[in-house]
């Protein structure tokens, strides 16, 4: 284990991993990104974005060579071999949009999770987003799938779901509570594995778990649509039939007020096996998803833990916190 320390005492809000492992990206509010050497923990670059007081997700993109972040002013983007900078053009407030690449397009949500639009990433450094891909009528987008598979989103009068991002269309609906409601506001948080295999769900209460291999693999349900003479086809599919239900759940500790929430960063390993959370006094436990063990935890005193991650080989886990601190540490 060892303590990584930035150029600024601003607390770290997200934690990434380069697709080899070698450099773990961390977000600052009012400072930018800084990369971290994995091995020796050495500041490999600290790139400033200027007057940004939010960000929202990170996404490494054209094999590792570039990193994008979203923020309260536009979609960045960084070359991770120099730490040259770049703004897209991105004419939407982006401040928490959710970011994924598939196929050579980064996928957006808008900062409302109302919408989805894409932009080619193989087109030098103009990066033009564009392709609207239509509203989600009374629904939200929560969560985007790392590899650009899946996204999860709620609605007001019928259970979550999971949807192709590529078809556009419901593939699984999701057994769990949450509805979206504006009379209560309860905060929710979805993280996905990296393979995409598994994905938890928080909603102040507790973190339930969910594993995807239950989706059809096929597309023989999904017709084309079209909407009126000149529109183009759009792909539709009838109401999922399949519905996932509660892998894993662990419970809201005790001693955390009511009127709290209780969302605690979560990770996981990069199969999907196991689930990183944080719990009570800055611990980070680790527990196996389909036997409902824990299996690890650790504590390294380290104040205000905000975000985890896992490395892509599984073997360092890393977490960010208050003061510009990043502890990384060993899993086997």
């Amino acid at each position: 284990m060892f303590v990584a320390t930035t150029n600024s005492t601003h607390p770290i809000t997200r934690l990434l991993f380069s697709p080899d492992g070698s450099i773990l990206a961390t977000l600052q509010p009012h400072t930018g990104i800084t990369l971290l050497d994995r091995v020796s923990g050495q500041v490999l670059h600290a790139i400033p974005i200027p007057r940004v007081a939010a960000y929202g997700s990170l996404c490494f993109c054209n094999n590792g060579e570039r990193l994008a972040v979203t923020t309260d002013r536009g979609v960045f983007f960084v070359n991770v071999q120099t730490g040259e900078l770049f703004k897209a053009n991105w004419p939407i407030y982006a401040r928490g949009a959710d970011l994924a690449e598939r196929n050579g397009q980064l996928v957006m949500t808008d900062y409302l999770g109302r919408s989805l639009h894409r932009a080619s990433l193989t087109r030098g450094d103009s990066i033009e987003f564009g392709n609207y891909q239509g509203a989600l009528n009374d629904s939200r987008v929560f969560g985007l799938s790392p590899c650009g598979r899946w996204g999860f989103y709620a609605h007001s009068s019928h259970r979550p779901r999971l949807f192709d991002l590529a078809l556009y269309c419901d593939v699984a609906a999701v057994d769990h509570s949450f509805r979206l409601t504006r009379r209560e506001p309860r905060p929710i948080r979805v993280t996905f594995a990296a393979n995409s295999s598994r994905f938890a769900v928080c909603d102040s209460r507790d973190v339930a778990v969910y594993d995807t291999s239950a989706i059809p693999d096929n597309d023989n349900d999904i017709t084309m649509l079209e909407t009126d003479e000149e529109a183009e086809a759009t792909p539709v599919a009838p109401p999922p039939q399949v519905v996932l239900r509660t892998q894993f759940q662990l419970e809201r500790p005790e001693g955390v007020p009511p009127k709290d929430d209780w969302l605690p960063p979560v990770a996981f390993s990069p199969e999907g096996r196991a689930l990183f959370v944080k719990r009570p006094r800055n611990r980070v436990q680790m527990w196996d998803v389909a036997t409902g063990c824990q299996t690890g935890e650790w504590s390294w005193r380290m104040d205000g833990m905000i975000c985890l991650a896992i490395a892509p080989d599984g073997l360092t886990a890393a977490s960010g916190a208050r003061f510009g601190r990043v502890v990384m540490w060993d899993l086997d």
